[in-house]
């Protein structure tokens, strides 16, 4: 029995490229690239978790040498490279019914719009630059080639202080 709610708890929660899709179809320069997704996916993350003290989705942040990155996400979205990714609609309007199901579908798209506001002007190379923050989660675990998980309390607690 306890496996059969594991399962429901599991999935009540969002995918990251349930995610991912939202935060391209919510960007109103419709010019997202793979490493500026990837950035915006995680302040997403990092802002949920601050101000709810939960995770937005169950998989691990992990770090890359441009920043934290989401895996799933990166082997979904890595043959766009350096363009702009365009998803037909059909795919975000299954993310977005995903979403607005949810119990907490109001707090995600908040810090959603939250964080395009913050950093959406922002290029992908600056975004870059603001994850890689001296003693900021990302610098913290970095190690060239291992793909480190940033966990929760390292984000929590770093991003409790730049907020």
């Amino acid at each position: 029995m306890d496996m059969f709610f594991e399962a429901i708890i599991e999935d009540s929660k969002p995918t990251p490229m349930d995610i991912a899709k939202i935060i391209i179809a919510s960007d109103p320069s419709c010019k997202i690239t793979h490493l500026k997704l990837q950035k915006l996916l995680y302040y997403v993350y990092a802002e949920f978790l601050v101000r709810f003290g939960k995770k937005l989705f169950n998989e691990p942040i992990v770090a890359y040498d441009y920043g934290p990155v989401v895996e799933s996400v990166f082997h979904n979205c890595k043959g766009a490279a350096r363009s702009v990714i365009n998803l037909d609609s059909d795919m975000i309007i299954t993310s977005m019914s995903r979403l607005y199901a949810l119990s907490d579908s109001q707090e995600i798209d908040t810090v959603i719009k939250d964080v395009l506001l913050r950093y959406g002007h922002c290029s992908a190379e600056s975004l870059v630059d603001k994850t890689h923050t001296k003693n900021g989660p990302w610098e913290l675990v970095y190690e060239k080639g291992q793909n480190n998980i940033i966990t929760d309390e390292l984000i929590n607690s770093f991003h409790h202080i730049v907020q």
